[in-house]
């Protein structure tokens, strides 16, 4: 696959990214192939979308807000992927699965690649299954990934829980042992760090488009949420002690998730049940699943291969293929 062509903007970005100093307008003007007087247009307009950088007369400019996601730079890192094509990135969006959905939706007759990623710093609108909000302060990564894969509909009820095992195996790279809950959430020490949004459009037979959207707390310290949250929620800045640098974590998460979807969809949720179960929170534990007008108790004991919770329930196995999981006390 091609390497996209960055813009002159990223290009600028991604040379104020690598330098913690001023980085002269002649340099940025060599580096480009422009006018100085050119860059000083880009720079600007980076500036008044946002981006802080600063100028002096004399010794250039300097992005000095560094945590920030660099596209280009992610992708780089990233190296050749098969499924991931792009990465848009926004300062602020409402949430990034309504941004693709929108997109995609009839008013807007939007063609965007499958493979496209969209990264966020900020979501004033994120959410959840079932509705729920999900707090998305600046220091996260919040972004989904835009697919449309050759298989049947009913073929793509694991790719959530492949999503999640991806991002796991991430953060044990990053010496931070996290769980599975099923079917959407990572936990660490039983705190959410990490929540999985997969949406589909289409029918029952076709796909048109299959969003992952993934919520991640990074460099979120506790003043960054609510009471409430941080009682039940945690970041990797708190787990690791030290701050994470977004650009290759995001690379990293990137590169990952698209090699677990290579082998999905060439062996399907078989391939990774066991690496999963490793993985699950409360395994052989008593919970309780609450669906649609129903809630029901029992030890969870299995995973199938197509993604269902097993659960013993008063002597018999019950399969649940949707619902929220609560540990009983």
């Amino acid at each position: 696959m091609d390497k996209p062509i960055s813009s002159p903007r990223e290009v600028i970005l991604q040379c104020l990214y690598n330098s913690e100093k001023q980085v002269s307008g002649e340099i940025l003007a060599k580096t480009l192939g422009m006018s100085r007087t050119a860059v000083w247009k880009h720079v600007k307009q980076l500036q008044d979308q946002g981006y802080s950088i600063s100028s002096q007369e004399g010794s250039g400019y300097k992005l000095e807000d560094r945590d920030i996601i660099i596209p280009s730079l992610v992708m780089d890192m990233a190296g050749k992927m098969e499924n991931i094509t792009g990465l848009e990135h926004f300062l602020t969006l409402d949430s990034t699965n309504d941004h693709l959905k929108e997109a995609l939706s009839p008013a807007k007759r939007s063609f965007i690649n499958s493979g496209t990623v969209v990264v966020t710093e900020v979501q004033t609108g994120g959410k959840g299954r079932l509705g729920k909000t999900w707090c998305s302060p600046k220091g996260g990564l919040w972004f989904s990934i835009l697919l449309r894969p050759d298989v049947h509909p009913s073929q793509l009820s694991p790719m959530t829980l492949v999503s999640g095992l991806a991002v796991v195996k991430v953060l044990a790279s990053k010496g931070i042992d996290a769980r599975l809950k099923w079917p959407n959430d990572i936990l660490v020490n039983k705190k959410k760090i990490c929540g999985i949004l997969t949406e589909l459009t289409g029918d029952m037979d076709n796909i048109n488009n299959l969003i992952i959207g993934i919520g991640l707390n990074v460099n979120n310290k506790p003043d960054d949420l609510s009471q409430e949250l941080q009682e039940n929620t945690t970041s990797m800045i708190i787990q690791a002690g030290n701050r994470i640098d977004r650009n290759q974590l995001l690379a990293d998460i990137l590169k990952s998730i698209d090699r677990h979807i290579n082998r999905y969809l060439l062996e399907g949720f078989k391939a990774f049940r066991d690496q999963w179960m490793e993985h699950a929170l409360y395994l052989n534990e008593t919970i309780q699943v609450n669906m649609p007008g129903e809630s029901i108790t029992g030890k969870f004991i299995d995973i199938t291969e197509d993604g269902c919770l097993v659960l013993e329930h008063e002597g018999e196995k019950k399969l649940i293929r949707s619902g929220i999981v609560e540990y009983v006390r």
